[in-house]
C-alpha cells in the first residue's frame, strides 16, 4: 500500500477521523494527544500548521513539522512528526 505524505488539511478530515477511531480501538492510551481533532478539526490543523511554522507554541515547545501519511485509496494511515531542534530538557533527555 504505497503512501504519500500531506500537509494537515481539512480535506483530509473524514480519512483523519477513521484512522483515530481505529486508533481508540486499538490504542486508547496514546490518543489524547489527537483530541483536539474531534472537537474542532479546523483549529486542530490550524493548529499544526502554526507549530511548524513556530507560532503561538506552547511554552517549552519547539516548531515541528506535522506530516499524514495518506494511502492511494485516501485514507490516513499514519502521522510523522519531525521536530526542528531538540533544544529543550525535555526532547534533549527524552525526545
Amino acid at each position: 500500500m504505497p503512501a504519500v505524505a500531506v500537509v494537515p488539511s481539512m480535506q483530509y478530515e473524514r480519512a483523519f477521523i477513521a484512522m483515530l477511531d481505529d486508533f481508540d480501538a486499538y490504542d486508547p492510551y496514546n490518543t489524547e494527544i489527537y483530541a483536539p481533532a474531534r472537537n474542532d478539526f479546523g483549529a486542530y490543523v490550524r493548529s499544526l500548521n502554526d507549530e511548524e511554522a513556530g507560532i503561538n507554541l506552547p511554552v517549552g515547545f519547539v516548531p515541528c513539522t506535522h506530516r499524514w501519511l495518506v494511502s492511494d485509496s485516501g485514507q490516513v494511515v499514519g502521522v510523522a512528526r519531525l521536530r526542528h531542534s531538540i533544544d529543550t530538557p525535555f526532547l534533549a533527555k527524552d525526545g
